[in-house]
């Protein structure tokens, strides 16, 4: 009952906050009076008000009308009431989200040509989810206990079925025990998931910084390579996508991305938008660009310092120019990018907190969405922070270790 009650009251809070928040009287009032009497009188006392004066009046009407009189089966009478009362107050919940929104990202989603209704459930609605998770997880846990309340109208839920099995054995206090148990397990396995909600940002920030990092060095190689060779065409255009990325903000990248993208309808018709409508697999797609971008220079500019010496050795020894690239420069070449490409992930994992911009939970919205719960931006920011320097650190432990193992014979040689 909890759980259809709780789907019922989301729905009937979304509308009723989205009516609120309209400009129309015909529908801001009477939802502002539904809330204000849903919110002033006890549970209880609605609950027996819509239970026994809602089946009064129906019977009422369909007397009017010649209809025979209805029993209103009592499950569905429960799950109805609850639904009804707790949407008051989720709409509040989700009006006071939707408040929270920055219009300033709003207007960034009209200003890239995404329609009202992009805007909406690509801006809005996620991030008046993140917003509305600590005031909808307060509702959970009020209406899961209210549903003790329908024993009172008769229907058997757990505290009915305690009550009479206590009766009946003189054991009162171990069955009602009991049922305090359960719901005390249901609701700490709801807090569980809420805190389980809550970490997913460390993990958000990992998984985007890896596998952008990954995928841009895995790009970058061959990019940087043929930087490096005679081919002129191709050498402009590797240009002219370093120069791009490398000339703009990454968060202007991943705005193109994510609200640009969507302006064009061959975009949003293609396979492609399977992915790009989702804000996770466009941060991937800008930060990638982006880290490839850099790391191509790097690499480039590695691959022009390289010591002829050397390849005059290899050619010496009778190698073929393509046992000479692949034996001796490009791996000369990547470890004397180390020092440069150690910087380069740093960066990135500085600016993965840009992916909390466009709805994603990532580290720093982890923080934003601890600050909207406990309204103390200290500890979580402080936190957040603290995470990234330890990450910080951690890679230049490991970048350190590589330069030792990797660049120790040209430590040796100087």
């Amino acid at each position: 009952m909890a759980f259809l009650s709780l789907i019922l009251s989301v729905l009937i809070g979304i509308l009723c906050a989205m009516a609120k928040l309209s400009p129309n009287p015909v529908l801001k009032y009477p939802v502002t009076v539904y809330t204000t009497i849903i919110r002033g009188i006890p549970d209880l006392v609605l609950m027996l008000v819509l239970y026994y004066g809602g089946q009064i009046l129906l019977n009422d009407l369909m007397d009017v009308f010649g209809f025979e009189y209805i029993q209103i089966n009592a499950y569905s009478a429960g799950f109805l009431t609850l639904g009804v009362i707790y949407g008051g107050y989720m709409c509040e919940t989700f009006r006071g989200a939707i408040l929270a929104v920055k219009h300033g990202q709003i207007e960034a989603g009209h200003a890239f040509g995404m329609t009202p209704r992009q805007v909406f459930t690509r801006l809005t609605f996620p991030l008046m989810v993140r917003f509305a998770i600590p005031g909808f997880y307060n509702n959970w846990q009020v209406l899961l206990k209210s549903t003790a309340l329908v024993s009172i109208i008769g229907l058997e839920d757990v505290v009915r079925k305690s009550r009479v099995a206590g009766d009946n054995t003189k054991m009162a206090f171990t069955f009602l025990f009991t049922a305090a148990a359960i719901y005390l397990f249901i609701t700490s396995v709801s807090a569980w998931g809420v805190k389980k909600l809550e970490k997913n940002g460390l993990f958000t920030t990992l998984s985007l910084v890896g596998a952008s990092v990954l995928l841009g060095l895995f790009f970058a190689v061959p990019l940087g390579i043929m930087r490096n060779l005679k081919l002129k065409f191709a050498n402009q255009i590797i240009w002219g996508y370093t120069y791009f990325f490398r000339g703009t903000p990454m968060l202007l990248q991943t705005y193109l991305i994510y609200y640009g993208l969507s302006q064009f309808e061959f975009v949003r018709e293609s396979w492609l938008w399977f992915f790009l409508r989702e804000a996770y697999a466009c941060a991937l797609l800008a930060f990638t660009l982006n880290t490839c971008a850099y790391t191509t220079e790097i690499i480039h500019g590695a691959l022009n310092n390289m010591d002829k010496r050397e390849i005059e050795a290899g050619k010496a020894f009778g190698m073929s120019p393509f046992a000479v690239y692949t034996r001796i420069i490009i791996p000369n070449s990547l470890r004397r990018s180390i020092p440069a490409y150690s910087n380069e992930v740093i960066f990135m994992i500085q600016g993965s907190s840009i992916a909390s911009v466009i709805t994603i939970m990532d580290l720093t919205g982890a923080g934003s969405y601890l600050y909207s719960k406990y309204y103390d931006p200290f500890r979580p920011y402080i936190t957040v922070g603290l995470i990234y320097l330890g990450l910080t650190f951690g890679l230049l432990y490991v970048f350190k270790i590589a330069e030792n193992k990797l660049m120790s014979h040209l430590k040796h040689s100087r």
